[in-house]
């Protein structure tokens, strides 16, 4: 039963197919005149030439045509007749210039001939008989062709000063009346337009002749009016043509429309429809087909595709190096920006491929934000999706995070999951604009996945953790190497070696980070301050004895204060920049730093030079130490004093051997011995009546208290000691 019913369903179909008449469509083009027949159905054909023409045979199909609308669009001068043969069925086509016809099939059921102008391709099967015997050439005025259209046409014109205002009460007779329905339209369309032109003052009406208007004393009142100023209305212009910064025309946003080149539509039923039909007769390109395919894998963000398609099958087409650029871009492959060059100022969608189209991180020249952004907003999501992330590290490499963020808000007002790329660029824009910790745990997460993305975000980890100053596990550096290995050549592995290089120093092991960057310059500065801020002593000491003038400034301070705290002020010091040459030109950060050092130096004069005008606690401080190592402790007590450093003052006090001061001011074992030194004075009267045994009883009385004293003290003076910095 299946079997029959679907016998029946093909007998049916063919039956309607065999009825239903094929209607001839004709247009004609610039150059050619196209004949379009559709049988609704797929049909074998064959075409050749005949006497005066061309024949169409279809050997299987019966269906009758429909001639009735060939030449209402059309002349006679290229398809001078056209005709059905009653006994062969044949389809004949009358030739009346000297051109030739091409015909192919559009799609299966969709034959398309034209009538080219000049003389037919060398070797066409087509300029042959049906039955394959050769014809002559045509002749350029063979056939006799229909009687020309009279030149000669009625006068359709309409003058509405003499129709309103003849003085002739009897109207004139025109070869169209007025009353005619279809001209009714056109003539308020004209009456209005040019009334709204008179009252804006950019159309002068003409006074008949024989009439008059009246007038004002002091003259004709002509053009007046209340309202805005005489002028067009500025929302009926047409806008000017978009023009680069240097004059040139921006290409339109209609030549880059592609949201255009495709639909919603699953993809595999666009596919065929899109790359059918590219090679035409004697195998040559058909250049509407490329067109139409280019265009295509360009929506699908097939670059690699639709550069292949363009170098397989070259086209003369206009927008050919737009198409071959986008395909560069689609693909991220470097290269010229081509058409797009300096059109990143257009106001159209040029703006954005223009951006895109530079080779380098950044962006040159001063960008149309807006164009961009309408523009990138206007393609189709899943482009968004591809070019976003490319787009927005050019606009991250220039600290426009608000751009970025602009970029990320088209994509992610769509629902679903926008992917690794867009999810790596959101992470990252979290780590431009502060919120490091939880960029962080994303970008861990990304790089635990597959793939490219995988990669960078792996590289944007490594970054994270050194602009946060954390330690890094240190399987990372293995990964980072496994990573290295996958992508030597590509453009990720200068990227993966700085990242390796920074990750070993996360980890700890700064003898190999140094080991591995002298193949890595570009890390250099970064793993020197890594080692000022992370490295541990033995690092220090191991690999910052000796300057390296490429480190940062703000390393080379920090290295050389730890080096000064090590009891290294030599070595500390040329870690600074030669400030002595110009005191007055170094900053206040490097003087402080460079006195410090010269303190430890036991340099008390160059201290001096060096502190000297600075002011702050710290400077002052440096002062009040150096004129300690120079003796004078009177000047230094004073400096100690006026900071409030009590403390210190006692000290320099002590060195001084003001004891008076330190008995009044010191606590503890420091007053009782500094009161045994203070001058007393004796008691006579006292002496004089003790004995000798009793003088001599008080004594040793005394000298043991003060033996006590001396022991009390003894057991405080070595950490008080130690704290001291060294004299000479």
């Amino acid at each position: 039963m299946k079997t029959l019913a679907f016998l029946l369903t093909i007998i049916l179909s063919t039956g309607y197919a065999s009825a239903q008449a094929v209607k001839v469509q004709s247009g004609d083009h610039d150059g050619f005149t196209r004949l379009v027949l559709e049988f609704g159905a797929p049909v074998e054909w064959t075409f050749g030439r005949t006497s005066d023409g061309y024949a169409l045979h279809l050997p299987s199909s019966t269906q009758p045509y429909d001639l009735s609308a060939v030449y209402k669009l059309i002349q006679h001068d290229r398809l001078s007749a056209i005709w059905v043969d009653p006994e062969t069925g044949n389809l004949h086509l009358g030739i009346g210039c000297p051109c030739y016809a091409m015909p192919f099939e559009f799609r299966p059921g969709v034959i398309v001939i034209d009538l080219r102008d000049g003389p037919p391709p060398k070797g066409s099967s087509f300029e042959q008989a049906l039955d394959g015997t050769a014809q002559p050439e045509l002749a350029a005025k063979a056939l006799p062709h229909p009687q020309p259209r009279p030149s000669v046409q009625p006068d359709l014109s309409y003058d509405w000063l003499t129709a309103s205002r003849s003085p002739d009460p009897a109207p004139k007779e025109i070869a169209v009346p007025l009353q005619n329905p279809d001209l009714l339209p056109m003539r308020d369309s004209i009456l209005r337009q040019m009334s709204d032109g008179a009252a804006r003052g950019t159309v002068e009406m003409a006074i008949p002749q024989g009439h008059k208007i009246s007038e004002s004393p002091t003259g004709p009142l002509r053009q007046i009016r209340i309202g805005e100023d005489i002028g067009f209305n500025p929302d009926t212009l047409t806008h000017p043509q978009s023009l680069t910064e240097s004059g040139a025309d921006c290409i339109t946003d209609e030549r880059l429309d592609m949201s255009s080149w495709g639909n919603d539509t699953p993809v595999a039923e666009q596919m065929a429809p899109a790359t059918f039909g590219l090679m035409g007769e004697f195998d040559q390109p058909d250049p509407i087909a490329v067109k139409r395919a280019v265009q295509f894998y360009l929506y699908l963000g097939f670059g690699a595709e639709a550069a292949q398609l363009l170098k397989q099958m070259p086209t003369d087409d206009p927008d050919k190096d737009i198409w071959q650029t986008m395909a560069r871009i689609l693909d991220s492959r470097d290269g010229e920006a081509g058409p797009f060059q300096s059109m990143q100022s257009c106001d159209t969608a040029a703006a954005l491929w223009a951006v895109l189209a530079q080779p380098e991180k950044g962006i040159s020249g001063k960008p149309h934000l807006a164009a961009i952004l309408r523009s990138f907003s206007g393609l189709p999501l899943h482009l968004r999706r591809h070019i976003g992330p490319i787009l927005s590290e050019k606009f991250m490499a220039q600290g426009d995070t608000a751009t970025v963020r602009a970029i990320r808000d088209a994509i992610l007002r769509a629902p679903g999951d926008p992917g690794p790329d867009v999810r790596l660029m959101t992470a990252e824009l979290a780590v431009a604009s502060g919120d490091a910790e939880s960029a962080s745990k994303d970008l861990h997460a990304l790089s635990q996945e597959t793939g490219p993305t995988a990669t960078k975000a792996l590289v944007s980890y490594i970054d994270t953790l050194v602009k946060e100053r954390k330690s890094a596990d240190p399987k990372m550096a293995t990964t980072l190497a496994a990573h290295l290995l996958e992508n030597r050549g590509t453009a990720l592995e200068a990227e993966l070696q700085r990242a390796r290089v920074l990750a070993i120093a996360l980890g700890g092991d700064f003898d190999a980070a140094f080991t591995e960057v002298a193949q890595v310059p570009e890390a250099q500065a970064t793993l020197w301050e890594l080692l000022a801020d992370l490295g541990s002593d033995d690092a220090v000491l191991t690999h910052a004895i000796a300057p390296d003038p490429k480190a940062p400034l703000a390393a080379r301070r920090i290295l050389a204060k730890r080096l000064n705290t090590f009891g290294l002020p030599d070595p500390a010091l040329k870690w600074l920049p030669d400030i002595f040459a110009d005191v007055a030109a170094a900053s206040d950060d490097d003087r402080l730093l460079a006195a410090e050092i010269a303190l430890r130096r036991h340099d008390a004069q160059t201290t001096l030079r060096l502190a000297a005008g600075l002011s702050g606690a710290e400077a002052a401080t440096l002062r009040a130490k150096a004129q300690t190592q120079l003796g004078d402790l009177a000047a230094a007590t004073g400096l100690f004093d006026a900071l409030g450093d009590s403390a210190s003052a006692l000290q320099a006090a002590r060195k001084a051997q003001e004891w008076q001061t330190v008995s009044e001011n010191a606590e503890g074992a420091w007053q009782d011995a500094a009161a045994l030194l203070a001058p007393t004075t004796p008691d006579i009267a006292d002496a004089e009546a003790e004995g000798p045994l009793a003088r001599t009883k008080r004594l040793l009385e005394r000298s043991a208290a003060d033996r006590a004293t001396l022991a009390s003290l003894l057991q405080d003076v070595p950490t008080e000691v130690r704290a001291e910095p060294a004299t000479p």
